[in-house]
């Protein structure tokens, strides 16, 4: 063995001088990638031919075994790099859930064949049924029960809707639909409700009307007919002055006539915005006060105690939920009394309309009813909110809060 160049100039051999040894290679794919190796000190025939051949079976189960934990190796890093983007892809998805579910609008995704994918948290009051419910049905449009057919997008399309949902409510929305690819959904669309703001809007159409009507009313039944009596003074004067005969008790009716007559028509027209330019709150309220008292014969009083500026804009808000308060109280709470406070309290403006009429617990004037959603929206344009309270005094009072850092807010933006 010494006598072969390739050992006897080894370093190792030359120190240990092994009787014998035996290399034999470890082969992956054709490729010696290892070698097993085992010497004997004291024997020199160690490894026979039939030794060798058992070597070269376990070199063979070596380089299997070797090969098999390679590829374990790969796949528990491809596994752990997997596991790890799947995290991520959850947390990701649940910031993206949470994020959907916190949004105004009904979010729901669907696939390319329209089938509903994810329905955000709101779409069950949007709807009236469970977003499990709604995962039953195999396109989106099926979840209205109007339009089913009607019901289809193109990409950036804007649509207003009208429909009935589940629970038979009438529901109204704008409905956004986008082409996305996010995994298999490819559309998204988005519902935003408008359901109330039709109500609203509706609402105060409808008010608008009859406020006109109640003008064209009054203008007819009260203006109009003072001075059709004016006019028939006139002709009796006319007759009498072609007989030569002069009546100036005649010609005083008719003067007066005509000026009752001009202060109801600008009475009428004073309804329409009765508030000057530039007009304290203090003078508006006890102007109303007055006129609240002389129309309906009742005791109406103003006391207002702060000082916070306020616009035209805001004032009339003010305004119109006292007026609006004041004739609920006459018609539906049979009051005698009512006041007017306008107060401050820490960082809030507080007015209260308190009347002596039928208590909160017995009288419908607290009801959403058209007056009251006006009130309401009047005050949440504002920045306010409007409530209703009794008292062993006042039975029934309306009550706005106003905080005055958005009152001054809305000032500096009006």
């Amino acid at each position: 063995m010494f006598n072969s160049e390739i050992f006897s100039r080894d370093q190792y051999t030359i120190e240990t001088r092994p009787e014998s040894f035996a290399c034999i290679p470890i082969l992956r794919k054709n490729t010696v990638f290892a070698i097993l190796y085992l010497e004997n000190n004291k024997i020199d025939t160690a490894f026979s031919t039939s030794t060798v051949s058992i070597l070269r079976i376990i070199a063979t189960q070596a380089a299997i075994s070797i090969e098999n934990a390679i590829i374990y190796e790969k796949l528990l890093r491809e596994f752990n790099l997997r596991k790890q983007k799947g995290k991520l892809l959850k947390k990701s998805e649940n910031f993206f859930r949470k994020t959907l579910d916190h949004l105004s609008e009904v979010v729901v995704l669907a696939d390319k064949e329209d089938l509903p994918l994810f329905i955000s948290a709101n779409a069950k009051e949007f709807f009236g049924a469970t977003a499990d419910s709604l995962f039953s049905f195999s396109k989106v449009r099926h979840f209205f029960q109007v339009g089913k057919d009607d019901f289809e997008f193109e990409e950036r399309e804007e649509r207003e809707i009208r429909f009935e949902n589940f629970m038979q409510q009438e529901r109204s929305a704008i409905v956004n639909c986008l082409k996305i690819q996010i995994g298999k959904a490819e559309r998204l669309y988005t519902f935003k409700d408008t359901t109330e703001r039709k109500k609203l809007e509706e609402a105060f159409l409808h008010a608008s009307e009859e406020e006109r009507r109640k003008l064209g009313s009054d203008l007819h039944d009260g203006a109009c007919q003072t001075l059709y009596a004016a006019l028939l003074f006139l002709e009796i004067l006319k007759k009498k002055a072609q007989n030569n005969i002069f009546d100036l008790q005649i010609l005083d009716k008719v003067y007066k006539t005509l000026e009752a007559g001009i202060v109801e028509v600008r009475s009428a027209g004073r309804g329409l915005f009765p508030l000057e330019i530039g007009e304290e709150p203090r003078q508006a309220l006890e102007t109303l006060a007055q006129t609240i008292s002389n129309l309906f014969r009742v005791e109406c009083v103003a006391q207002v105690r702060s000082k916070i500026r306020i616009s035209d804009y805001q004032l009339i808000h003010i305004y119109r939920i006292a007026q609006e308060a004041s004739t609920n109280a006459i018609r539906h709470g049979q009051a005698k009394r009512i006041e007017y406070q306008l107060e401050q309290s820490g960082g809030k403006m507080i007015f209260r309309v308190m009347n002596d009429g039928k208590p909160l617990s017995s009288t419908s004037a607290a009801s959403e009813g058209v007056g009251t959603r006006s009130m309401k929206y009047r005050a949440s344009i504002l920045g306010g909110i409007l409530n209703f309270s009794q008292t062993d005094k006042w039975p029934f009072i309306v009550e706005a809060e106003f905080p005055i850092d958005q009152l001054q807010k809305k000032r500096v933006q009006m």
